[in-house]
């Protein structure tokens, strides 16, 4: 059994996101060319557990997201297309943050554990579309619950 023990961490995250090339809708045909998205996140965590059966984590964290793309519509003849040119190209540029932090409370044992846990924070967004720059954001509350094993 475990006593009361403190951990803290600092980490560092780099993301690269890979999707396919074509996906299919109802009306027709998105084709994403040249998708690019890079996450860079640091959180820290500190964490402290009074026994082997409950804890409580805080993590303050930094994530920044750039996205960028272009993306193909291929319109389907039929009768509803009402005017769809047959072949649409837009691009995107969005750069995104969040800043905030998790709130956690592990129970449990020490192989398995349950995980109640809320994140709050700001997001910004400035995503650039069919040639305009956007400001979009605001407060992001997300709650969390989760199953922890540990090996």
């Amino acid at each position: 059994p475990r006593g009361r023990s403190y951990d803290v961490a600092v980490g560092v995250a780099v993301s690269k996101y890979i999707l396919g090339k074509q996906i299919d809708g109802a009306f027709g045909a998105v084709r994403l060319d040249d998708f690019n998205r890079w996450d860079l996140e640091v959180p820290v965590y500190f964490n402290a557990d009074w026994n082997s059966h409950i804890g409580v984590y805080f993590v303050p964290k930094f994530l920044y997201s750039r996205t960028t793309m272009r993306q193909t519509f291929l319109a389907r003849p039929c009768a509803c297309q009402g005017g769809i040119e047959p072949e649409v190209v837009t691009q995107a540029k969005v750069d995104m943050m969040f800043y905030g932090a998790t709130l956690g409370l592990r129970f449990g044992g020490w192989r398995v554990s349950g995980l109640l846990e809320v994140t709050v924070g700001n997001t910004e967004a400035s995503p650039v579309l069919f040639g305009k720059k956007l400001t979009l954001g605001g407060a992001t509350i997300q709650p969390n619950i989760g199953l922890a094993l540990t090996f």
